[in-house]
């Protein structure tokens, strides 16, 4: 097998890890890191990434629908603007937390199939609105789609793709979403002059969630799941059309890291993921970071980013926001190509500084508004999209299998919990602490988590969703000045 070391001379987890006779059956090789992906793994990740595309579409839409709606279903007051934007949060709350526990009931691929009908049913809801109350109602729906979604997604491709390119593999979900933030945009420019535009703007949403819905029998279900339900049989099937030859040896790994794993009770796994020391870190790393993804006020610019603009006097305020999702889309490929080769802990560490530099940029030059505060925001978002946008949806590879969904589901409701709080707050803050306040205010929180990380967050880069498990088994919670690796047993 593989054994995990650190630097810092401590063998992690000897006692499951540890080298074993030839002929003992749990002692198998991790799976080459170098085989290559089949197309059909890449096409089911592309089909599942559409959860990710509708939670771009879906929350990045709002920032063009608040100003090309109008007074359509009357004058809409601050308060009204900001339930419009975070009601969806509200909604993703919900989702997220119901999602771990139908996925552990009915599957990863179901969920999936159910978030994808939800956001078809919310886009008749929105598109064909008569009043304020049912536009508020069909993003509710939406933001339980698309809680379900982030939530399941990010797991199910955590758990078909091999150790070497899970961190890429997870991240095409993520371009999903700023791909579908630029859709969202683009779209909302098309409908500028038409009028009842944000209507077709809406309603086009229910289209890729059709499409997933119309080849979801190309979906397979996650192998990891089906072992837990002690479905070895179909396991191996699926895993044999995802990774053609060396199946067995994914299907070994699995095995060993789930062979002591029976299908506990919800009581039982909460007692499992809280009472369990290495499980309770795990979460609260993973959570930390999630919270930070948001709290450092990234999903302010995206939903307000037209209405901010157009304060400050641009002329065509979504077209400018086009440009800041669009550098969101092009440095989400930055972590697409380097989130394995570097890690995640390097690229986290090695932008946020500049998230930090560009915010009290933003916070200084503000009133001034022109050209400082466009490219001090582009900054702020490139740094963002090339690590923290990525990085913390990679949380589901801290946690055992038992606790996986569960774990993901509060990984999850945090997200969309401090999503919440920060759209729901941002316009009032505005006005309560000024522009200049608000930001600087971002920019200590992200000075506090970038602490966190540098003490706290491990690398995971390259090792099996098993090896990681034994990191979080060590006694000592700080991590600076230790590296992890997976490296061949000696003979």
């Amino acid at each position: 097998m593989h054994r995990i070391i650190s630097n810092e001379h401590q063998l992690l987890n000897d006692h499951d890890l540890r080298d074993t006779p030839d002929d003992n059956p749990d002692d198998t090789q991790m799976p080459d890191v170098h085989q290559p992906l089949s197309w059909y793994l890449l096409l089911v990740v592309i089909l599942s990434g559409v959860g990710g595309l509708m939670f771009g579409y879906d929350t990045g839409v709002v920032a063009g629908v608040l100003v090309l709606i109008g007074d359509d279903l009357g004058k809409l007051s601050v308060t009204q603007k900001e339930v419009i934007s975070s009601i969806t949060c509200l909604g993703a709350l919900g989702g997220s937390l119901s999602a771990g526990f139908l996925a552990d009931s009915y599957g990863r691929r179901t969920v999936i199939g159910w978030s994808c009908i939800a956001f078809v049913v919310s886009a008749v809801i929105m598109a064909g609105a008569g009043s304020y109350t049912v536009l508020v109602t069909g993003r509710l729906l939406v933001g339980v789609a698309v809680g379900a979604a982030s939530t399941v997604v990010p797991m199910y491709i955590a758990e078909v793709s091999p150790a070497h390119y899970r961190g890429r593999l997870v991240t095409i979900n993520s371009l999903c979403t700023t791909g579908g933030q630029v859709v969202a945009y683009a779209t909302g420019i098309a409908f500028t002059t038409v009028s009842g535009g944000w209507r077709y703007v809406l309603g086009l949403s229910g289209i890729p969630p059709l499409i997933f819905l119309l080849s979801m029998a190309a979906v397979p279900e996650s192998p990891r799941y089906l072992l837990l339900k002690d479905r070895v049989e179909d396991a191996e099937a699926v895993l044999r059309r995802l990774h053609g030859e060396s199946y067995r040896a994914h299907i070994d790994s699995m095995l060993c890291g789930s062979k002591n794993s029976e299908n506990p009770t919800v009581r039982q796994t909460l007692t499992q993921l809280f009472a369990t020391r290495s499980n309770l870190r795990a979460l609260i790393v993973a959570c930390g970071l999630m919270a930070c993804q948001q709290l450092c006020g990234f999903n302010a610019f995206m939903y307000y980013s037209a209405t901010m603009f157009a304060s400050v006097g641009f002329s065509d305020p979504i077209a400018v926001s086009m440009v800041v999702a669009l550098t969101n889309f092009i440095f989400t490929w930055v972590a697409l190509r380097y989130i394995d080769s570097v890690g995640r802990r390097k690229l986290l560490l090695g932008t946020m500084w500049l998230m930090i530099v560009a915010l009290v940029v933003t916070a200084i030059r503000f009133n001034s508004g022109g050209v400082i505060i466009v490219l001090s925001i582009i900054l702020y978002v490139a740094a963002y999209a090339a690590a923290l946008g990525n990085v913390p949806w990679q949380a589901t590879e801290f946690l055992p299998l038992p606790v996986r969904s569960l774990g993901s589901m509060m990984v999850s409701a945090t997200n969309w919990s401090c999503n919440f709080f920060v759209s729901a707050s941002f316009l009032s803050l505005l006005e309560l602490i000024t522009p200049r306040g608000t930001f600087l205010l971002f920019a200590l929180i992200t000075l506090i988590f970038y602490i966190c990380i540098y003490l706290f967050y491990p690398e995971a880069a390259g090792l099996s969703l098993e090896e990681i498990t034994a990191i979080f088994e060590t006694d000592s919670w700080l991590v600076f000045g230790k590296k992890y690796n997976a490296i061949p047993a000696s003979s």
